[in-house]
């Protein structure tokens, strides 16, 4: 072989050789470098995120919104997302897969529904990856406007007098921009009394409490309006109802009775006498009130007859003891009856229709 050609074959392989040995490296890392700087998150999280919060600014009660979170694998074998957690049933979860090679990115989408919310919201999501302890925490933020917001939230009438009708109003702040009326109101209690007063661009309510039954009552006002994205508000009411003297309890609890039963409950009043009761009345025909006098007041005796009671399965008691006083800071006290009749025969007829078709 001649010389100059062999020489020529000698500077091409160094050159090759040359390559592999600097070149290549350099090109390696130098990779491993821009990819580490691109995705540059805290050692302990297998899945990079391009974020970690998304606060989607002010939003519309009852209106969802969608989020997006990309993330890559960066390690170096397979990963496994096996379960995401969320702190409310607001927020509903949809991911892209749920196994990701090496490299491989990946999207994780979050749908924010703001109803039941007002004002400043953070909700947080956990994606939880198979073989690691802990979790990587996702952050939602929002401000919800909700379009229309009663004033005040909720009514306390705190500690009332039994007998003593009480009252107040509340008003539905408008932030819609839109002309709203109420359509209609609800409450499930004859003693709740509630009413429009004003129904313009920001209606006002009268709530009104007339002859409670004595005890912590909790219960709801129900607001229909021509809204419709906020059709439907419910606004809790509370109240403890006092009595001026002394009870042994506040209400007639029956509990569970069977169709058949002749069944009592009593309830003292210390400290009224006999002499100041003008009367005594229940309003649920199968029961009828007793009052014996006791050294210290009365006591006021309920019985139930279901002997002649027709019930198919089951039907709740309602209605309520009402005593009529001379005393004119406390002239009626209500006290309710509470109980759930129940039909055993026609549960056992069920039962044994079942048994006998399986047969």
């Amino acid at each position: 072989m001649p010389f100059q050609e062999a020489k020529g074959m000698r500077g091409i392989a160094f050159k090759a050789l040359w390559v592999i040995f600097f070149v290549i490296p350099f090109i390696i890392v130098f990779y491993r470098f821009n990819t580490s700087y691109r995705y540059k998150l805290p050692q302990n999280a297998p899945l990079r995120f391009d974020k970690t919060l998304h606060d989607f600014g002010e939003v519309k009660w009852g209106t969802s919104v969608d989020a997006n979170f990309y993330f890559v694998n960066a390690t170096h074998r397979e990963l496994t997302i096996e379960h995401i957690t969320n702190s409310c049933g607001c927020t509903v979860v949809s991911l892209s897969a749920s196994r990701f090679r090496p490299g491989e990115q990946g999207v994780l989408t979050l749908r924010f529904l703001p109803t039941g919310f007002i004002g400043q919201v953070t909700q947080t999501v956990q994606v939880w990856i198979k073989g690691y302890k802990s979790p990587i925490t996702l952050y939602l933020k929002a401000n919800v406007n909700p379009l229309l917001q009663p004033i005040p939230e909720k009514i306390n009438f705190g500690q009332v007098p039994s007998c003593q009708p009480v009252a107040t109003t509340l008003v539905l702040r408008n932030t819609s921009g839109k002309q709203v009326r109420v359509t209609r109101l609800e409450t499930f209690k004859e003693y709740i009394k509630a009413s429009v007063l004003k129904d313009e661009d920001e209606p006002t309510i009268r709530i009104e409490l007339v002859n409670p039954p004595v005890g912590k009552l909790y219960d709801r006002l129900y607001i229909y309006t021509s809204l419709p994205e906020r059709s439907q508000i419910d606004v809790p009411i509370q109240a403890n109802v006092v009595c001026k003297w002394d009870l042994s309890n506040t209400e007639f609890f029956f509990g569970f009775v069977n169709l058949g039963d002749q069944i009592s409950r009593k309830v003292r009043v210390n400290g009224l006498s006999l002499t100041a009761v003008k009367r005594v009345w229940t309003t649920i025909p199968i029961a009828t009130v007793d009052v014996v006098l006791l050294p210290n007041g009365i006591e006021l005796v309920v019985n139930l007859d279901l002997t002649k009671v027709k019930v198919e399965t089951s039907e709740e008691i309602k209605g309520d003891v009402f005593i009529e006083t001379k005393d004119q800071k406390q002239p009626l006290i209500r006290l309710p009856i509470v109980g759930v009749i129940q039909n055993p025969n026609h549960i056992g007829g069920c039962c044994q229709g079942q048994h006998e078709d399986k047969n």
